[in-house]
């Protein structure tokens, strides 16, 4: 939980010190992200977060929308389990360390697992996971869906989360031509 709110009170603190200089809005258009290993085509009206290690955006605050990608190394320790990546897990076991470590985070409650299918994401064995919880800092449930896969030396994270109440429904399409247009560089 403190992870979370140290984040969001540096993302707030970079975003009014740099005048949003941090933030690019986004065109609907196809974007390459050169080092994170992927292009995709980007929703309209989403705002790009230009700094950290990793990739995220959102349409309506990070609160209520967000999709953020991670491409991490194995034997990385994860945010919230002792659990580890490691070379030659399949992909359920890649998708049992994922539940691990969300069931683990302190800032939620009430994790509900709804669906965790075997898929194809740009010709790689994936999982999608769809599940919800309550984001305790807030008190407000969120509904997400969360593709995981191994390529080379890189585990791939994707997650699109969005407050369950108006916003989940509102800005999955964004996120469903997202992740179908979703391309290994």
């Amino acid at each position: 939980m403190m992870k979370k709110i140290f984040f969001i009170a540096v993302v707030s603190l970079a975003v009014g010190v740099s005048g949003c200089t941090s933030w690019t809005q986004l065109t609907g258009r196809e974007y390459q992200e050169k080092g994170k290993g992927f292009k995709a085509e980007m929703p309209q009206d989403w705002m790009r977060y230009n700094m950290g290690p990793h990739f995220m955006m959102t349409k309506d605050g990070t609160t209520l929308d967000i999709i953020f990608i991670e491409r991490a190394k194995f034997d990385k320790k994860l945010e919230h389990t002792k659990k580890k990546y490691l070379q030659g897990m399949t992909i359920q076991e890649l998708a049992e360390i994922e539940i691990d470590n969300i069931r683990s985070n302190g800032d939620i409650d009430k994790f509900q697992l709804i669906s965790n299918q075997p898929v194809t994401l740009d010709g790689q064995s994936a999982f999608k996971m769809e599940y919800t919880y309550v984001f305790l800092l807030e008190r407000l449930k969120i509904h997400a869906i969360h593709y995981g896969f191994i390529k080379d030396e890189w585990i791939y994270r994707i997650r699109f989360e969005a407050a369950e109440q108006h916003y989940f429904k509102k800005t999955r399409p964004d996120f469903e031509r997202f992740i179908n247009s979703f391309k290994l560089i």
